[in-house]
């Protein structure tokens, strides 16, 4: 149990998966390529962050000390 899975064994979860979410157009192409995975099941959902909530405005002073 456990362990590294075999592509065959990706595969296999892929073809019987009603929906197949991914990061990028990249790992959507490479789905679709190496499993033959019709495009319709594949979702994009791009990783990404608040930047009101997680950015913060330096002072002048502040950068100027780096």
């Amino acid at each position: 149990m456990g362990g590294m899975k075999t592509i065959s064994e990706y595969k296999y979860v892929a073809e019987r998966s009603d929906l197949i979410i991914t990061i990028s157009e990249s790992a959507k192409a490479d789905i679709i390529k190496h499993f033959n995975i019709d495009e319709k099941k594949i979702k994009i959902v791009t990783p990404g962050i608040d930047l009101q909530k997680y950015s913060y405005k330096y002072s002048e002073s502040e950068l100027e000390k780096y």
